[in-house]
């Protein structure tokens, strides 16, 4: 009798398992809340949770679309059920609105919520869908895009090189994560970048392909003839992506034409002689020097956001060799001084000063900073650049500052 009773409670535990399931997590640490307003059909807030109690919401609801920062506290009451309560201590004007939720757990990750927010002493009680997602790793500024434009500089000024300029996107997933779908929506049209779908008049290179950058999931670059004449307004690209059954994205607006800053004039300290190479592009022919101060005009911007990029790249056949790694400096500044030893007799080079407006800045919803990164840079940056570039040839060596170390031959004709 005992063992009937045994196996008809198991066949009972079995059919009924869902009864005893434990969905609520212990803790919500490194995870995103997506939840929608079951009365409010364009509401739709992304909250990301992080190891330090912090978190970070962006809500879009049709209109003024608020941000904000602060601290939180979960509790799990139950298999099934959690408590949820965070304060805004930095935001879009909402400075300390307090919201607090009752989460019930349908299954693993998603569920619906019970929410009452606290509008600084005016109440008001909302409810709806939720799912609870892990956070992807990113280091900083690896949710990149940017429009730029190339000017060679001449004797007569910077001159627009044709072609040179591009509209490019960029992603670095840190952990690597295997991706079911990748996609790309602007203007009503959509493309399934992993399915090799790119816009006319860009290339694609997708898949953690690139060994000189592991991390990179796409690279979308408009080719040297495209048409810009549609993106010549401000246009937002959104990309959309699932990861173990978990929808990303994340979205550039893409900053107009008349965003790009103005080219500035380059100039290298010596003597040098203007010279144009064989495909009629101008250069100067300086002598080897122990160093080099490259100066330009000002950058004028009143935006803290925005920054000055310079290197130095040689000319290896039709391939540009990175020298000197790229230098990050403030935007006040006018001149920066190259060593001589990144120099050698006979060989080309170009230094790029790259003035960027910084159009964008965020840490989209469902990403967090890789471990180890600097918190305070964003995941996100779009920007529109202005680079102006002075091609330089080194045409022999100069006189040594010392001789130790040196031979030096002397010729014997006239000598008795």
């Amino acid at each position: 009798m005992k063992k009937l009773f045994l196996a008809a409670f198991a066949s009972f535990l079995f059919a009924h398992v869902g009864l005893f399931a434990s969905y609520a997590p212990e803790s919500i640490s490194q995870t995103f809340l997506n939840a929608q307003d079951s009365n409010w059909s364009v509401y739709d807030e992304v909250i990301n949770f992080y190891n330090d109690q912090t978190f970070s919401a962006k809500v879009s609801n049709g209109s003024d679309n608020p941000t904000g920062q602060g601290t939180y506290q979960y509790n799990l009451d139950g298999n099934d059920s959690a408590s949820l309560f965070y304060t805004v201590q930095e935001g879009d004007g909402t400075n300390g609105y307090t919201f607090d939720y009752d989460l019930v757990f349908t299954s693993e990750n998603q569920g619906t919520y019970t929410k009452t927010a606290n509008y600084n002493g005016t109440l008001d009680v909302t409810y709806g869908p939720f799912t609870l997602s892990p956070l992807l790793s990113v280091e900083p500024l690896k949710l990149s895009a940017s429009r730029d434009l190339i000017y060679l500089q001449t004797p007569n000024g910077p001159t627009e090189i044709d072609g040179a300029g591009e509209i490019a996107f960029e992603l670095e997933l840190f952990d690597q994560p295997n991706l079911t779908d990748f996609s790309l929506n602007f203007d009503d049209q959509n493309f399934s970048l992993s399915s090799g779908q790119k816009p006319n008049g860009f290339s694609l290179e997708y898949g953690y392909s690139d060994q000189s950058k592991p991390n990179e999931l796409f690279d979308l670059e408009s080719a040297s003839d495209s048409d810009w004449s549609p993106y010549i307004n401000e246009t937002t690209f959104t990309f959309s992506m699932t990861v173990d059954g978990t929808q990303y994205s994340y979205a550039h607006n893409l900053p107009a034409e008349s965003e790009l800053p103005q080219p500035v004039n380059v100039s290298v300290n010596g003597n040098y002689t203007w010279k144009k190479d064989t495909e009629g592009y101008d250069y100067v022919e300086i002598l080897k020097n122990d160093s080099y101060q490259f100066s330009w005009d000002a950058f004028t911007t009143t935006d803290s956001k925005d920054y000055i990029v310079v290197h130095l790249q040689e000319l290896v056949g039709d391939d540009d060799v990175q020298v000197m790694p790229e230098v990050v400096l403030d935007a006040g500044e006018t001149s920066y001084t190259v060593d001589g030893s990144n120099f050698e007799v006979g060989k080309k080079y170009s230094f790029y000063v790259e003035l960027m407006n910084v159009t964008e800045q965020q840490n989209p919803g469902g990403f967090t900073h890789a471990s180890g990164s600097d918190t305070s840079l964003p995941l996100l940056q779009t920007t529109a650049r202005m680079v102006s570039v002075l091609d330089i040839v080194m045409i022999e060596d100069y006189a040594p500052s010392s001789l130790v170390g040196k031979t030096i031959h002397i010729p014997e004709e006239g000598y008795d």
